[in-house]
């Protein structure tokens, strides 16, 4: 553009050069004194400067239009450049629009989920609950039913030291005192007891000793693999676990694996002394009122069920003393664990039930 100008600047002096000669010769040639001559020569040149001088102009005039075209097509360029761009960004935020409504959907749909599952899981719980409370109170009810006569007359016999006859399935009666504990020990010399803690308590009273107990403190099934071993190296004739209530809540639901766990001992037991008769005792219930330090005791009916599946499964028998679990004959405040007193009736239960008084004279 530079060179241009100078160009342009170059082409008018020469033109106003040009005229200047032109009128001086016009001028010579109507002076008076001159006369009408005309210099030929200096007529050509100026022809020849005129013709110079317009093929310049038109070179300049050339070129300008030359850049105004490439101005207009680099602008229009510039445009569509930008008109292009416009176009991408507004795809890309359309895009992200998109991207970010599918995000809020799915966000929304798993949101729903988690409602829908918190309330499942809150309807399932009332529904449990309900269910607890009607077991509860249909368990309870059989035991007031039950109980009442037993209690009656278990607590009229305890002054006079003597077992109800109609409580004891084989009438077999001895005194509840320490002059019936050689008697009990005859019964339980070929028989070994093997539990957790209530075994303990058993063993605690005085009426059995360490040669016919063994006990794991809140023993779990799943961790008297040692006890049951030693147990069946005594090759006693019978014996009798004391397992399950420490096992209701350390298993809460998972039932099935208990039983597993339950006949794994017996087997284990068997493997070792194949020819004893093996007895299982019920759950006894943490008694009602120290319930509270304790949970799942509402499941101690299912799993009371579940003792007498596996009995029948292995050719076991289940034993039961829960009729003699009395407020009074607690020894402690854990309400899982009785005195001697209970003992007495126990002993004398299981032999019973256990046949025990067999071969006895």
């Amino acid at each position: 553009m530079k060179n241009k100008k100078n160009k342009r600047k170059k082409i008018i002096p020469a033109s106003i050069a040009g005229l200047s000669v032109l009128a001086t010769a016009l001028a010579a040639c109507l002076t008076p004194e001159k006369g009408p001559e005309i210099d030929e020569g200096m007529v050509d040149w100026i022809n020849e400067a005129d013709t110079a001088d317009a093929g310049k102009m038109a070179e300049g005039i050339r070129e300008v239009d030359e850049s105004r075209r490439e101005y207009r097509r680099a602008s229009s360029e510039a445009e569509s450049r930008s008109i292009a761009e416009s176009i991408s960004i507004e795809e890309s935020i359309e895009e992200s629009v998109r991207q970010s409504v599918a995000e809020s959907l799915e966000e929304s749909a798993a949101e729903s989920r988690a409602i829908a599952e918190s309330i499942y899981r809150e309807e399932s719980r009332k529904a449990e609950e309900a269910y607890r409370a009607s077991s509860r109170a249909a368990e309870q009810a059989w035991l007031d039913e039950s109980y009442a006569a037993v209690v009656a007359s278990v607590k009229e016999s305890i002054a006079t030291g003597g077992i109800p006859t109609g409580v004891m399935s084989r009438g077999k009666i001895v005194t509840v005192g320490d002059e019936a504990i050689p008697t009990i020990r005859r019964l339980f010399q070929d028989t070994v007891v093997l539990g957790n803690s209530r075994a303990k308590s058993v063993l605690d009273s005085g009426i059995l000793t360490s040669k016919t107990v063994l006990y794991k403190w809140a023993a779990h099934m799943d961790e008297i693999t040692e006890m049951v071993q030693q147990a069946a190296g005594l090759q006693r004739k019978k014996a009798l676990f004391i397992m399950g209530i420490n096992d209701v809540g350390y298993y809460m639901w998972d039932s099935a694996r208990w039983k597993a766990d339950y006949i794994k001992m017996i087997n284990l037991f068997r493997s070792i002394n194949p020819n004893a008769q093996i007895y299982l005792q019920e759950i006894i219930p943490i008694h009602e009122q120290f319930r509270y330090r304790w949970y799942n005791m509402d499941r101690v009916p299912t799993y009371n069920g579940i003792l007498r599946e596996i009995a029948a499964e292995t050719g076991c028998k289940v034993v039961s003393a829960t009729d003699f679990a009395f407020y009074e004959f607690l020894a402690d405040d854990t309400g899982a664990h009785y005195n001697k007193q209970f003992h007495f009736y126990w002993a004398q239960t299981m032999a019973n039930q256990m046949g025990l008084w067999e071969g006895m004279n």
